[in-house]
């Protein structure tokens, strides 16, 4: 039998319970309100990064077209440049029959006289400086033919470099030869492939004086100029285009071939240098600032008298940077078009 409630005064106390569906129900609302508030801020930092690098794609594309710009208004200034020099070194040539470097038999005129002579000329083309140089296709050592080593035995009394002079020299026959004779300190095809210079040498006649680059030790015992152009040696000539042979030219020859074709010694290399530094400042002919005995050695193995043949070289300024070209051609007032024998940026 069950007991009686008993109440011992006041209200009685009720406890009320919710039933176990409706509080599993709001946790479950709460869970999916942290789920939606977790998405929506993960979709804004996905849109912020996809925002973030679209706009940093187009300051990409901008600077990129920008420079491409610059690079296409650069190639555009220097062959303007080109030109430039070749209508006024043409008419230059047609004024002055006399082509003789080093001394003005024109000194009377007030203008600007255009000469392979390595001077620097300034121009002005839309608004940007310009600098011009030009000189005489031929100049540095001539390596074209069957036998280019016969131009690299240069007299000397030094014997590490009469041994370098041997070694560049066997390496260079063996490149050209037909035969798989290899001559002391060089190379052939075998020797080329264990330093990964495949399908070498030519064995032939060479077609561009920058395969001298690929024999081990041309690059470093003849560097590049300051002016970035590889010119020790002298363009070979294309086919069916005149022979850039004879005595290389005195005023475009580098500085480097010059003292080592005449075996100058350390002082007589320091008068040369100061002479051709006063001839691109001042003017100065090489007889008024070189001892005879030098100038006269000089002129020995170097020309002084234009070939025809000319190299435009044409870089920017410092406060107008610009793209580097160089042109070689024949300046032939009688003929309707120019012949090119290389035309490079560099």
């Amino acid at each position: 039998m069950a007991k009686p409630l008993i109440f011992c005064g006041g209200q009685p106390v009720i406890h009320l319970f919710q039933p176990m569906g409706s509080m599993m129900k709001r946790k479950s609302n709460h869970r999916e309100h942290g789920f939606a508030l977790v998405s929506t801020l993960a979709l804004l930092v996905v849109l912020s990064l996809l925002i973030t690098s679209a706009v940093a794609l187009t300051q990409y594309l901008t600077a990129e077209v920008d420079t491409f710009d610059n690079i296409n208004r650069s190639f555009y200034i220097s062959e303007s440049a080109i030109n430039r020099s070749i209508v006024l070194l043409a008419q230059d040539r047609a004024k002055y029959a006399n082509r003789s470097l080093g001394t003005d038999t024109n000194s009377t005129d007030t203008h600007e006289r255009f000469l392979a002579d390595g001077r620097i000329h300034t121009f002005d083309i839309y608004g940007n400086k310009v600098s011009v140089q030009i000189f005489d296709a031929m100049r540095g050592i001539d390596v074209s033919g069957n036998n280019p080593a016969r131009q690299l035995s240069f007299a000397t009394t030094d014997s590490d470099k009469k041994e370098q002079q041997e070694k560049l020299s066997n390496r260079l026959n063996d490149y050209v030869d037909a035969d798989d004779l290899v001559h002391l300190d060089s190379f052939e095809a075998t020797g080329y492939e264990n330093k990964n210079l495949f399908n070498l040498p030519r064995n032939r006649a060479m077609q561009f004086k920058e395969e001298l680059r690929w024999i081990p030790g041309f690059k470093k015992h003849y560097p590049l100029t300051d002016d970035g152009y590889w010119s020790c040696f002298r363009v070979i000539a294309p086919d069916k285009l005149r022979m850039l042979s004879g005595r290389p030219n005195l005023y475009s020859t580098p500085l480097s071939v010059l003292i080592e074709r005449c075996a100058f010694n350390e002082r007589d290399a320091e008068l040369l240098k100061n002479a051709f530094e006063q001839w691109q400042t001042d003017g100065k002919d090489l007889s008024q600032t070189l001892p005879p005995m030098l100038y006269a050695k000089l002129k020995s193995y170097f020309s002084t008298m234009e070939s025809g043949v000319y190299t435009i070289q044409v870089s920017g300024t410092k406060d107008s940077p610009g793209s580097r070209i160089a042109a070689t051609l024949l300046i032939d007032v009688s003929k309707t078009k120019q012949e090119f024998y290389e035309y490079v940026h560099f």
